[in-house]
């Protein structure tokens, strides 16, 4: 008998890649982070892929996501759906895209399509556009927006001007 072994080093290569593949895959998805044991924060998702072998690791969210903010006492400070969410460990920012809305305690409603949180600095921004209603209607809209994280505080950036003829 002779025997023969052909070792396909591309083909060794595609199967054995792990870095490409998720490492981690989880349905219906719930995290609660705590701080003196009562919920602060909770993030939910209905499908989560995390990517840990990546030189730049990543979580990606892309059946949609839900984060919730609370206080000390748990009343709700702010909240975010997205159709679609990315968070890239290293850097610890968060990409929310695709239907983004977030809502704070005073009643305002943020809509847009792309929406960045950034951990470190505890800053939430866009550069697409934004458009805030307010808890008595009345609305702004611009190119771009800078809050807190708890969108109490912010600036919508290069606003547009509405009712106005020239």
């Amino acid at each position: 008998f002779l025997v023969s072994c052909k070792s396909d080093l591309e083909t060794v290569k595609a199967i054995s890649n792990f870095e490409n593949k998720p490492s981690e895959t989880m349905d219906n998805f719930r995290s609660v982070y705590t701080q003196g044991g009562k919920p602060r924060m909770i993030v939910s998702a209905p499908y989560v892929q995390r990517y840990s072998l990546k030189k730049e690791p990543f979580s990606e969210f892309n059946k949609g996501i839900k984060a919730e903010s609370f206080t000390e006492a748990g009343a709700l400070v702010a909240s975010i759906t997205a159709n679609y969410a990315i968070y890239h460990e290293n850097q610890k920012l968060w990409e929310a895209r695709g239907n983004v809305v977030g809502k704070n305690s005073k009643g305002e409603t943020l809509y847009t399509e792309k929406l960045y949180w950034n951990e470190q600095t505890r800053r939430v921004s866009s550069d697409v556009f934004v458009k805030v209603v307010r808890a008595d209607g009345s609305t702004s809209t611009g190119e771009g927006i800078d809050a807190d994280e708890k969108f109490q505080d912010y600036n919508v950036k290069k606003p547009k001007m509405s009712g106005f003829s020239f």
